[in-house]
């Protein structure tokens, strides 16, 4: 389970039926400085990409193609930031504050995505795994 998105994504595709409990309660430190934000972007998008292609065994026409929308992924999720932001009322409030920094982690994920597609997972997960294990000094 090196990416908790794509275990629930091959779940969801072998047809297992999938539950989230609301009730859960989940202690969560946010990455807060810029570097560690930046490098867990980065690598939180090759490792996804990477480890899709890999488990979903993709050919590389597949790969070819997915690669080459790629840049279009920051549009699309800063659209989606932007119309979550709205249904809040707080579009006004918070877009200018993050849209520097939203632009910044989506085109450096984006970044990570095109070369999990194109160059497959690396050594991503143990990069990200530091990450992920000291949240609280990154």
């Amino acid at each position: 389970m090196e990416n908790e998105a794509v275990f629930l994504r091959l779940l969801s595709r072998d047809n297992y039926d999938l539950y989230f409990e609301s009730s859960a309660i989940s202690y969560h430190t946010n990455v807060s400085g810029f570097y560690s934000f930046l490098k867990s972007e980065f690598l939180g998008g090759r490792q996804f990409t990477g480890l899709i292609v890999t488990y979903e065994d993709w050919d590389i026409p597949k790969r070819i193609a997915f690669a080459a929308i790629t840049p279009l992924r920051p549009i699309l999720k800063i659209c989606r930031v932007i119309r979550d932001l709205y249904k809040t009322r707080r579009l006004l409030k918070l877009i200018f504050p993050i849209f520097p920094i939203l632009v910044t982690g989506v085109v450096v994920n984006a970044v990570g995505e095109l070369l999990g597609y194109t160059m497959g997972i690396g050594d991503t997960s143990l990069k990200r795994l530091d990450i992920e294990l000291k949240r609280n000094r990154n």
